[in-house]
This record gives structure tokens, sequence and C-alpha cells, in this order.
């Protein structure tokens, strides 16, 4: 590894802290925090989208980290929602063009939906109760990620520090 993709990926690491913490802070401040978008969600499908495939899990634990930093879910729960969004995305980038617009909102609305699912499951499967996400959360949830990926995706590709992530090819 070069030394300008291992200042990439330290650059990579604050970004993302930097959205967990955005996330956490617009969460416990606002009531209707279902239809406030999820930055980090966003900022990782946004990357995850343009990045070489192999460079995917490394994102993923990234990502992870720091969102766990910040977060009150078990950490290993956040590792595992990151690796399986990783794989989500990176079988999808075998068959579509995940880089375009539209395509990007898609899997970010998709990943943000899968994540209520889990964490549900994980607060069922540690505490034995919790209330199920409705219908009209998740709606919210997938298009508040949804349309912020699908404005500002191409923007979140083009953080200052990051574009040795991926190459020439990366902030296209």
């Amino acid at each position: 590894m070069n030394y300008s993709r291992f200042v990439a990926w330290l650059v990579a690491i604050v970004w993302f802290a930097w959205a967990a913490a955005v996330d956490t802070q617009t969460r416990t401040a606002w009531v209707t925090s279902a239809w406030i978008p999820d930055v980090g969600v966003a900022l990782f499908v946004a990357w995850a989208v343009r990045i070489d495939v192999r460079h995917l899990l490394m994102l993923a634990l990234l990502a992870a980290l720091a969102r766990a930093s910040f977060s009150v879910e078990p950490p290993v729960s956040i590792l595992a929602a990151h690796i399986a969004a990783a794989l989500l995305i990176g079988l999808g980038r075998q068959s579509f063009d995940l880089s375009r617009p539209f395509a990007r909102a898609l899997v970010a609305a998709t990943v943000i939906n899968l994540w209520a699912y889990w964490s549900w499951l994980v607060l069922i499967a540690r505490h034995g109760e919790g209330a199920a996400p409705t219908s009209g959360a998740l709606i919210a949830a997938a298009l508040g990620t949804g349309l912020l990926t699908l404005f500002f995706g191409g923007l979140l590709a083009k953080l200052p520090g990051v574009g040795a992530l991926g190459g020439r090819s990366f902030a296209r």
C-alpha cells in the first residue's frame, strides 16, 4: 500500500466518524428521527459503489468502527450490517452499474431498510422485546436516505482526501 492510499484510508475513517457523529446528534435531538437521512449509510454507499471491489470489506470495517464509536448498538451487529451491505453491493455491482444516481439511491434505500430490520432483530435477541419497524418509518428512512444519496451522493464520493481510494475512476 502506498502512502497516498494509506492517508486516504485515514481520511475516510475521519469522514465516517463525522457522519456517525452527525447521525447520532440529529437522531437524539429531533423527535421525527425517521425522516432524517442516515448520512453514514449515504457516505458508505457513495464510496462502496465506486471503489475497487477488493476494498469493500476494508471500507465496511472502517465505517463500522466509526459508527460503533458513536452508537449504543453492539459493535458486532454494526460490523455485521456493514459487511452484509458491502457483500450486497459487491454482488449488485456484478450485474448493474450502481454508480448511477438512481441506482445509488435505490441501494441506499435498500440498505437502510435492511439495517432497520437487522437492528430490530438484534434488539429482540438482546432484550427479548422491541417494536418492529413500521412501514411508515421504513418508507421515511428509505426516502430520506435515498434522496440524500440521489442528490448528494456524487458530492459525497468527491470529499477531500479520499480520491486515492479508487484511483483515477473513483470520483467519476
